[in-house]
């Protein structure tokens, strides 16, 4: 079974090689796990619910990023939700 951090590792080698990462973590609790290109925040994770939704949303937005979404290993139709298989 993959582990929540290879999932993520999974996620930064597609994502790395054409685009500007970083990151946000405050104080070890708040994290967003990719800002991509300073645009774009995606938060990596088995499943999504619809607290991790509004989570990210408050976190991107209090660092002026306002595109964001929830990177999943399970089908979600949530226009929020991007399949990690699609990436």
């Amino acid at each position: 079974m993959i582990t929540r951090q290879q999932l993520e590792q999974s996620v930064f080698q597609n994502l790395r090689s054409g685009h500007t990462l970083s990151f946000y973590n405050k104080d070890g609790a708040s994290e967003i796990d990719f800002i991509v290109n300073s645009k774009t925040a995606l938060e990596v994770k088995f499943s999504m619910s619809q607290r991790d939704i509004k989570t990210l949303k408050q976190r991107s937005a209090s660092l002026g990023v306002s595109e964001n979404y929830i990177v999943t290993q399970h089908y979600n139709e949530h226009p929020d939700a991007i399949l990690v298989t699609d990436m």
